[in-house]
């Protein structure tokens, strides 16, 4: 005989008789008494129109707490009752049969639908046995109905070691009967519990729990189990333990360097100001003094001593200019950026006309794209375009016929502003020297500067959270990159 069960529920005598009659050599048959006769264990229900009527709650209800699992029920109607019967279907019944009833048909549903039934059993039970999670069920009397694998794992005992005994009679891990107390307050009505939970295993490994205890309830809402779900986070608690100590390790890290770059910024901005004054007064006394010899004794000089003369004048001015820079340049590290809308087109055009202005036997085609906005500090961004334009400028001055360009475009996903010129360029194997301070890569008797202009630009895009390169071939012309960034949401 098949260990499937099978309740008949029919109010109809004769076809209550005929499947009993039919299916009692293959299954284990009952018949419906009472309203209990549902919370016994079963495979399948059969039941008709009538007493569908009437039980169709109790009906749900049971299905309900099968859930995952399916359990079916086949409905016995007439072909006149087919049309209403359907209303039925994929809720409290699962299949129709009509009468009369034709053995084979009745074969043919009632194996069909036992099949989907042990395979969703199948199912349910590899879901719960294969889990990674633990599962333990304990029912009212605080025995244990389920173990599953993953509870083997975590614990050490296997299943046949505990199913069937009560949890007070267990002496096992201590870890386990922390959890005793939670399964208690679950059978007791006092509602769900979590916690997480740390101790000794049977394999004598030190572990954390994440524990989950729930209530589970019977077709009259009384509670019938506790249902414990059991998380090993160890590895996870490790980590976070792990990240924690990182955290503070990097933050202690960050405070030690952001005082030592505030030191350092500190010491710099002094040095420069020390710098500034300390080499301001002699150099103001060589400027004033070559400014008396020029008037008063200049002619007296033959040529060699009148081109010495203008080179000491002439590396006068540019020390003084190397001081005005290097103070611009520790200003704009003090300065507090203060973002705004800035239209780099207008600046760049104003600056343009003041190149031209300066130079106007100059052939420089100069083409800027209209619109070009940034969110910035204007003052910063003004000197920032100024110091690029001015680089493009005189690094086309041997061309007949300059070139220069300022547009924006998409590079990687990012909007990336542009300058681009077709003057002398440099060799890029120095690319990395181009920012750094007093850092040339062409001769100053060729290309005035102070060796501080791009310096100063990387300075500003830093300032504002973007970045700054270049490219640039020999004789074929160089192309400055920078980013800034998007609207804030307060701008």
């Amino acid at each position: 005989m098949n260990a499937n069960r099978i309740l008949l529920i029919l109010d109809h005598r004769a076809n209550r008789r005929l499947l009993s009659d039919s299916l009692s050599d293959r299954y284990e048959v009952s018949l419906y008494e009472n309203q209990a006769s549902l919370d016994q264990p079963f495979d399948l229900g059969i039941i008709d129109g009538l007493a569908l009527d009437h039980l169709q709650q109790h009906v749900l209800r049971r299905k309900q707490i099968e859930q995952p699992a399916f359990l079916p029920f086949l409905l016995v109607t007439t072909k006149k009752d087919v049309g209403m019967a359907t209303r039925h279907l994929w809720k409290s019944i699962d299949e129709i049969i009509v009468t009369p009833i034709q053995k084979l048909e009745l074969a043919a549903r009632v194996s069909s639908l036992l099949k989907t039934r042990q395979i969703s059993l199948e199912f349910t039970r590899k879901i719960v046995h294969y889990s990674p999670n633990a599962f333990l069920l304990v029912d009212q009397h605080e025995i244990i109905r389920l173990w599953n694998k993953a509870a083997e794992s975590i614990f050490g005992w296997e299943a046949n070691e505990l199913v069937g005994r009560k949890i007070d009679d267990l002496s096992i891990a201590e870890i386990f009967t922390q959890m005793t107390g939670m399964i208690k307050q679950v059978l007791s009505g006092d509602g769900s519990a979590w916690k997480e939970i740390s101790g000794i295993t049977r394999q004598c490994e030190r572990c954390t729990l994440s524990v989950t205890a729930l209530p589970l309830f019977d077709d009259e809402s009384r509670i019938s189990h506790a249902l414990v779900v059991i998380e090993d986070i160890t590895q996870i608690k490790a980590a976070q333990e792990q990240l924690a100590a990182i955290n503070e390790d990097l933050e202690t890290k960050i405070k030690e360097r952001t005082e030592e770059l505030i030191t350092t910024n500190q010491e710099l901005e002094a040095f420069a100001r020390t710098v500034s004054h300390d080499l301001r007064a002699p150099l103001r006394a060589i400027m004033g003094f070559s400014q008396a010899l020029r008037e008063d004794y200049v002619q007296s000089l033959d040529e060699d001593g009148q081109k010495m003369f203008a080179r000491i004048e002439k590396n006068a001015m540019h020390m003084n200019q190397l001081i005005d820079d290097l103070m611009r340049l520790s200003r704009y590290n003090r300065m507090e950026v203060n973002y705004q809308r800035v239209d780099l087109s207008e600046i760049a055009r104003s600056i343009v006309e003041d190149l031209q202005a300066s130079q106007p036997e100059r052939q420089v085609d100069i083409q800027i794209q209209p619109n070009l906005i940034a969110y910035g500090d204007k003052g910063l961004l003004t000197v920032l375009i100024d110091n690029l334009f001015n680089n493009a400028w005189k690094f086309t001055s041997a061309k007949s016929q300059g070139r220069i360009d300022f547009f924006l475009q998409e590079i990687d996903g990012e909007n990336v502003f542009t300058i681009q010129d077709n003057g002398i360029g440099f060799d890029m194997t120095y690319a990395d020297k181009l920012f750094g301070v007093f850092q040339r890569l062409h001769p100053a008797e060729s290309y005035s500067g102070t060796g501080i202009g791009l310096a100063t630009v990387k300075r500003i895009i830093l300032r504002h959270g973007g970045k700054v390169w270049a490219a640039a071939k020999v004789n074929e012309g160089a192309v400055f990159y920078f980013t800034l960034p998007e609207k804030k949401e307060d701008q």
